[in-house]
């Protein structure tokens, strides 16, 4: 065994020596062979979220100019007819409701109680005196003594041109003291004492007077 050695090892000398005079071949160039490359990741975008589509804002449309309206023809106004206005009837003191052979009697002038005359008392018995009228009173005609107080008008009737107050007329002291008196001709149309004379009057009112009469 250890001649088997030996020849083993002469044989690996020779070998050493042999392949040391052999030229060396060259060597392959040696392919790199490229790393694997692990495939990556696949990355899948997710989806943008769709931004809201901005609403559409119409643009004002011009506003139209209004068309101008023609002007009215003028119309020919209707020719006035004229229709006269009733004419406002004018208020008249009362008519003398007299027959045409009647004269008007001028306005009777007062004589006494003066303007502005006092009676003191009840008992004062005021003489009224007028002037006569200027032509002879008919029979239905008659001087008209008025005496004008704070409740309204008293009439006396009478065909003399004088009256003195009675105990029946002091009541008009009741009603003053001012009082107011006047004469107007009439015609007496009633058998009342005391009858207003309007619309029966023959001439025209005298003015009047005012006295004061207490009680």
């Amino acid at each position: 065994m250890k001649s088997s050695l030996i020849v083993s090892l002469v044989i690996a000398s020779l070998l050493l020596v042999a392949c040391a005079g052999a030229p060396v071949p060259a060597a392959e160039p040696v392919t790199a062979t490229p790393a694997a490359v692990e495939p990556s990741a696949t990355f899948t975008p997710s989806p943008p979220t769709p931004s809201p589509v901005p609403t559409h804002t119409p643009v004002p449309t011009d506003t139209p100019v209004p068309t101008d309206t023609p002007a009215p023809t003028d119309t020919p106004a209707p020719a006035s007819t004229n229709t006269p206005l009733p004419r406002p009837t004018a208020t008249l003191e009362p008519t003398l409701t007299l027959t045409p052979t009647v004269e008007i009697v001028p306005a009777i002038s007062l004589r006494s109680p003066a303007d502005g005359e006092t009676f003191a008392s009840a008992s004062s018995r005021p003489t009224f005196i007028w002037s006569e009228a200027q032509r002879p009173l008919a029979d239905d005609e008659y001087y008209v003594l008025i005496i004008g107080h704070r409740d309204g008008r008293d009439f006396v009737w009478t065909k003399a041109t004088t009256y003195t107050a009675g105990d029946n007329k002091t009541w008009w002291a009741d009603y003053g003291p001012a009082l107011r008196w006047q004469v107007v001709t009439a015609r007496k149309r009633t058998s009342e004492p005391s009858e207003d004379p309007t619309g029966g009057e023959t001439g025209a009112h005298s003015i009047s007077n005012e006295f004061f009469w207490y009680k």
